[in-house]
């Protein structure tokens, strides 16, 4: 290696070193290659690392499934307590009535969508990530559980015994068939959904929403109300509107609707028109002037719902005008009983299909919120 001096004042540096091959290179400067991993070395070696667990990564992973343990340590009581309260009571009156509609949309009980709207919101306050969204029954769910229902539920003889003639066998068949009740198969269903939900999780599915579109969110939730209307107006005209399922769906649905418009229940066409408009003058024009004057929110549901089943029983409009009433609602839980697991695989597939859109719809809310 030798240097020497350029006419521009600089240096120039020289440097030359032995080509080596790999063994001269090894034998020279005494290096030894690493040990090259076989397949079981390799698999031992990342097992370790993979179940390898500091406090922190622990710490994280605990809160990453329970999210109420990374917020309510530094929750703020006295700056959002009450909002929180206010709000948490304004959802539960209008969980009461919207959970008995969606539970007959269902094919169930109306007391059951009193259930639904109780038990879910104690879990997702434990287990949910999104801080605005409250979990609850969504029309199209229960129309899509409703539809299992109808095929599956089955409701056992009461007309006694089973009067043999004929083919024998085919009677004692008959009799001793399963039956299930509504709840029943409302009850797999909803098993079946947290199952899928819960494979879904662990696979995380729930990372391919990052592929949908702002329009496809806006357009799903549109659609998605625009299903929920067409439900909703059987009820407002107290008709009965057979149901259609398959493509065109809604196309019969509302065939069905004008067919029957002229055998409309009056009195409940005049009901359904006073409390829509009640709700929307309160939207539109009470909500925001008492939001200037007040925090508190006015329950316009639970005073809507109040009224008019005061006015229901005080004019008897059930006997008179053949308005269709909830009906007696018993007090005190359910006993827990288990659904019948043998029905899991017959229900397995629609169980899929209602798992993702439940899926789609939260994500879809809870995108809405956040942008807001």
């Amino acid at each position: 290696m030798g240097h020497n001096k350029s006419q521009g004042g600089g240096c120039e540096m020289c440097v030359v070193r032995p080509t080596l091959n790999i063994t001269q290179r090894a034998s020279k400067y005494h290096y030894t290659p690493p040990h090259k991993l076989g397949l079981f070395e390799s698999l031992q070696i990342n097992s370790k690392k993979s179940c390898a667990c500091s406090g922190r990564c622990l710490k994280s992973a605990i809160t990453a499934r329970v999210p109420i343990l990374s917020w309510l340590p530094s929750y703020d009581f006295r700056s959002s307590l009450l909002g929180d309260v206010l709000s948490g009571i304004t959802v539960a009156i209008m969980h009461i009535p919207q959970g008995m509609a969606f539970a007959l949309l269902g094919g169930l009980p109306p007391i059951t969508g009193i259930y639904m709207a109780f038990f879910p919101l104690l879990i997702y306050a434990l287990l949910g990530s999104s801080r605005h969204c409250s979990m609850g029954s969504f029309a199209v769910v229960c129309l899509m559980t409703g539809k299992v229902v109808g095929e599956l539920a089955t409701s056992p003889d009461t007309d006694g015994a089973s009067i043999l003639s004929g083919n024998d066998t085919e009677s004692l068949l008959m009799d001793t068939r399963q039956t299930y009740t509504a709840v029943q198969v409302a009850a797999i269903v909803a098993l079946m959904n947290g199952i899928v939900e819960i494979i879904l999780g662990m696979l995380s599915v729930g990372s391919l929403c990052v592929f949908l579109s702002d329009m496809l969110v806006s357009g799903f939730t549109t659609g998605a109300a625009f299903h929920v209307l067409t439900s909703q107006i059987k009820y407002l005209l107290g008709i009965q509107v057979p149901t259609y399922n398959g493509p065109l769906k809604i196309i019969h649905t509302y065939g069905g609707i004008f067919s029957q418009i002229m055998s409309s229940n009056p009195a409940e066409v005049v009901i359904s028109a006073i409390t829509i408009s009640v709700m929307a003058i309160n939207s539109e024009v009470l909500k925001p002037w008492f939001r200037k004057k007040t925090k508190i929110p006015i329950p316009i549901e639970l005073i809507v719902v109040s009224i008019g089943t005061t006015v229901s029983y005080l004019a008897n409009l059930y006997d008179v005008y053949h308005i269709r009433i909830v009906g007696e609602i018993p007090t005190g839980l359910p006993e827990p009983t288990l659904p019948p697991f043998e029905l899991m695989p017959t229900v397995l597939v629609d169980s899929i299909v209602i798992s993702v859109v439940a899926y789609v719809v939260s994500f879809s809310m809870a995108r809405i919120f956040a942008k807001r």
